[in-house]
């Protein structure tokens, strides 16, 4: 175990990181709820008589707070992004297995964290999106499905200079880029004050987005039929999920003020629904009339750390140090 600040970074002994094994949840799946009760008697042992127990006594007196590391002011490469996402993930399922094994001397988990980035121009796609999204002539065989690329590996590149890869999220193709807010959510589902329900966290993940639009004064909604947030019928945050053991990865990716031409329905289909427009904060700003400048997606990452914290009833923590999460 090593100590980084006031966070304690497991790190086991004499183990080896097992692979991770990454699942990607549907919206039709909802595991059976678990429940558990903690007896005890006024002496302090355990008793299962309702004579001498008193109530429940909860695990946790509140969330552990969620570490946020920003680095919405500058572009970071995707594969970066996606490789300090996989670190994160496999800290986590290190501990999850050490804990299943008792071998954590007594060390509390990482945190959970939400990362905030801008990314170059890229394209990804889920791991079943179809390929047939992708209008744009490139050879898709090279992609990996759903692991991070070797470094010798060939880069796939569009006509437009975005690069391609297909990652292990849910969900069909998207465009990332500059002007857009992206927001990588890994929380571990299994913790106290959380639901072991992927719908859940998704029907919470949109929420967050709506609160944070409301605070540009725009009203965003949801589709009965796809998930997402959408302002007047077209599409302004696409949300696509991975999940290990509980754990996310991915997360949202909110239009600020990017280069729509990447969405043209000349280079992709956007998230597989063909006539569905996509659209961003600056033109619904301009559209509304209401004065309100369009902010920059460092700004935007400000609020939907904030509304995080609200949906998910945790605190948020501002980090500068990768080590910290």
């Amino acid at each position: 175990m090593t100590i980084c600040g006031s966070i304690y970074r497991f790190v086991p002994q004499n183990t080896v990181s097992a692979p991770i094994r990454s699942s990607v949840f549907w919206l039709s799946f909802r595991p059976r709820a678990i429940s558990c009760k903690h007896h005890r008697t006024s002496s302090g042992s355990a008793s299962t008589s309702a004579s001498q127990t008193t109530p429940p006594t909860p695990l946790m007196d509140a969330p552990q707070p969620i570490r946020v590391l920003d680095l919405s002011n500058t572009l970071t490469p995707y594969l970066g992004g996606w490789r300090l996402q996989r670190r994160i993930l496999r800290d986590r399922l290190d501990f999850k297995r050490c804990s299943r094994n008792g071998i954590t001397g007594g060390a509390p988990p990482p945190p959970d964290a939400l990362l905030l980035m801008q990314h170059n121009h890229v394209y990804t796609l889920g791991r079943g999106a179809d390929e047939t999204h992708i209008k744009f002539t490139c050879d898709l065989s090279a992609l990996a499905r759903g692991r991070t690329p070797h470094p010798d590996t060939p880069r796939v590149i569009a006509p437009n200079g975005a690069e391609v890869f297909r990652v292990d999220r849910g969900g069909e193709v998207t465009y990332h880029g500059p002007g857009q807010l992206v927001a990588y959510p890994l929380v571990d589902l299994c913790r106290p004050h959380r639901s072991k329900d992927l719908r859940r966290y998704l029907h919470d993940i949109e929420d967050v987005v709506i609160r944070t639009l409301a605070r540009y004064g725009v009203e965003g909604e949801r589709d009965d039929a796809n998930t997402g947030v959408w302002v007047r019928g077209r599409k302004l945050a696409a949300i696509g999920v991975g999940a290990s053991r509980w754990v996310t990865t991915h997360g949202l990716a909110i239009n600020v003020r990017p280069d729509m031409d990447f969405f043209d329905d000349s280079n992709i289909v956007p998230c597989g629904l063909n006539g569905r427009e996509v659209t961003n904060l600056w033109a619904e700003l301009e559209a509304s009339g209401i004065g309100i400048s369009c902010p920059c997606p460092q700004d935007v990452g400000k609020v939907v750390s904030e509304e995080f914290g609200a949906v998910f009833g945790v605190d948020m923590v501002q980090t500068v140090d990768e080590g910290e999460i």
